[in-house]
C-alpha cells in the first residue's frame, strides 16, 4: 500500500514503479554510447535499445507528470485543507465572537442594571439621609419639648411646693376660721340673747300699750234732740269707740351678721313679723340703694337671706337697713 494522502477527506494511494512491467532501467554512460556507436553491425540491437530509452524516458516523464500532477494535487489539497482549516478557524472567531458580543451585550446589560440599581441605591441613599436628617430634626424638636416639659414640671413641682406651703397655711387659717366660727357662735348665741331681751322688751310695750288704750264711744248730735252731756258721755262710757287705723307701714328691719364668705345676712325680722321665705328686700344705708337680699330661712324673730350679686352694688354691712319690696 502507498502513502495515504488525504484531499477533501478522500484517501489517494499513488502509483509506484514497481508496479510497471518495464525492466529496469540500466546507467546511461558515455562507454556506452562509444560503444553503441563502435558498433554499427548491431542496428537492431541498437534501435531496440534506444526504444528502450525512449521508453524509459517516456516512463520517466510519465512518472514525473504524474508526481507533478500529484504534487499539484496534494498541494491543491493542502491549500484546500488549509483554506477549510481558516474558514473553520474564521467560524470560529466568528462563533467566539458572536459568543463575545452575547458577553458583552449581556455585560452591558448588567451594567444598565448596576447603573440603574446604583442610581436607585444613590436615591434610596438620599432618600434615607433626608429621613436621617428629618429625624434628627425631630429628635432636637423632641429634645426642646422634652426640656420645655422639664421646665415645666420643674415649675409645676414648685408649684406644687407652694400649694403645699399654701395649704399648711389654708390649713392654718382654717384653724383661725375655726376660731372666729367658735368667736362667731358666741356674738350669734349673744346676739339671740340679745334678741330674745329685745322681744320681751317689746312684748312688754306692746302690752303696756294696750292697757293704755282709750275707748271712745261715738258722739251724735241730734239737732232737734240736744243732748245732756251727761248723759252723752254716761252713753259713750257705755259704748267703746273703736278708731279705724290705716294700713301698715312698710316691713323693715336691720341686718345683724354680714358672712362675705357664704354671701349671706342675718336680719331681724323673723316669723313674727309675717315675713315669707323668698322674699326680696331691698337693702338701704341712709336713702341710698345698696341691694337685694332673697329669704332663705325664717326664724321666730330672725331670718337669714342670701345676697343677690347681680343686684347688689355695694358691700352690705351691719347696721344697714332691709325693707319689704
Amino acid at each position: 500500500m502507498g502513502t495515504k494522502i488525504e484531499g477533501h477527506g478522500i484517501p489517494f494511494d499513488p502509483i509506484e514503479p514497481a508496479d510497471l512491467d518495464t525492466p529496469p532501467l540500466k546507467a546511461v554512460s558515455e562507454k556506452n554510447i562509444i560503444e553503441d556507436n563502435a558498433q554499427p553491425a548491431n542496428l537492431p540491437q541498437t534501435k531496440k535499445t534506444n526504444s528502450r530509452i525512449v521508453l524509459i524516458l517516456l516512463t520517466i516523464i510519465t512518472l514525473l507528470f504524474f508526481s507533478a500532477a500529484i504534487a499539484l494535487y496534494v498541494a491543491k489539497e493542502n491549500e484546500i485543507n488549509q483554506r477549510l482549516k481558516v474558514q473553520a478557524e474564521l467560524e470560529q472567531l466568528q462563533s467566539d465572537k458572536a459568543v463575545v458580543d452575547r458577553e458583552l451585550k449581556s455585560t452591558l446589560l448588567v451594567k444598565e442594571q448596576l447603573e440603574i440599581d446604583l442610581a436607585q441605591r444613590k436615591e434610596n441613599y438620599n432618600v434615607l439621609l433626608g429621613q436621617c436628617q428629618q429625624q434628627q430634626s425631630d429628635n432636637e424638636a423632641l429634645m426642646e419639648k422634652f426640656n420645655e416639659k422639664m421646665k415645666l414640671v420643674n415649675s409645676l413641682k414648685g408649684r406644687l411646693e407652694k400649694e403645699e406651703q399654701d395649704k399648711k397655711l389654708l390649713g392654718s387659717k382654717f384653724e383661725a376660721i375655726n376660731l372666729e366660727y367658735d368667736d362667731v357662735k358666741k356674738q350669734l348665741s349673744q346676739i339671740r340673747m340679745a334678741k330674745d331681751a329685745l322681744e320681751n322688751r317689746i312684748l312688754q310695750l306692746s302690752r303696756k300699750r294696750r292697757a293704755n288704750t282709750v275707748e271712745l264711744e261715738t258722739i251724735v248730735v241730734d239737732s232737734d234732740n240736744p243732748v245732756n252731756p251727761m248723759s252723752a258721755a254716761g252713753d259713750s262710757a257705755s259704748k267703746p269707740l273703736f278708731i279705724k287705723l290705716g294700713p301698715p307701714a312698710r316691713l323693715e328691719g336691720q341686718v345683724l351678721v354680714v358672712n362675705k364668705e357664704f354671701a349671706f345676712v342675718v336680719i331681724n325680722i323673723g316669723e313674727k313679723d309675717g315675713i315669707q321665705e323668698s322674699q326680696v328686700l331691698d337693702v338701704y344705708r341712709g336713702q341710698d340703694l345698696l341691694g337685694k337680699v332673697k329669704v332663705e330661712r325664717i326664724y321666730d324673730t330672725m331670718s337669714s337671706a342670701v345676697i343677690l350679686p347681680e343686684a347688689t352694688k355695694q358691700e352690705l354691712k351691719e347696721g344697714d337697713i332691709v325693707k319689704l319690696i
